[in-house]
């Protein structure tokens, strides 16, 4: 799944920026540079450590330049040992949103995650520690056109 959330985010910075060719090995160090600004907030949230080595090997090596640098060395460590496996945490709330797909316009998996760290008062880029259950209780086009009356209806409390 983590892979399929870097083929997008890469897709997303390329669509961001239209004069960047979608082959990095013709980039600049201004075309990688670009990308890693326009990409810089999504970066933390990508699971690099759940990829395989081959993902790691054949889609994120091509852009190690917009890597943080730490992360870059710690990956490299990571997955240049033979013996790697995915770690696979405990799954939390965000992820099962994940793999059941959060189904709104408005609340996307990473915002889930990061609203769950304002709760908790930690950073953006800090491990999430706890998280939510996040549960949709009003969709317009379920409940009803009646937007204010009917979202307050189910809402409020």
């Amino acid at each position: 799944m983590s892979i399929h959330v870097w083929d997008y985010v890469i897709k997303w910075g390329l669509a961001r920026n239209p004069e960047l060719f979608s082959d990095p090995t013709s980039y600049s160090r201004n075309d990688f540079n670009t990308l890693k600004n326009t990409l810089q907030q999504c970066i933390p949230f990508i699971k690099f450590h759940n990829l395989t080595s081959k993902d790691f090997s054949k889609k994120v090596l091509p852009y190690k330049k917009i890597l943080p640098k730490d992360l870059y060395n710690e990956l490299l460590d990571d997955f240049l040992n033979d013996d790697r496996k995915p770690i696979k945490k405990p799954t939390t709330n965000v992820e099962k949103f994940e793999e059941n797909g959060i189904n709104s316009k408005i609340i996307t998996t990473q915002r889930a995650e990061l609203i769950s760290k304002w709760i908790n008062g930690q950073k953006s880029t800090d491990e999430l520690e706890i998280s939510y259950n996040f549960k949709l209780l009003y969709r317009e086009s379920v409940d009803g056109f009646d937007r204010f009356k009917k979202f307050h209806e189910i809402c409020d409390n």
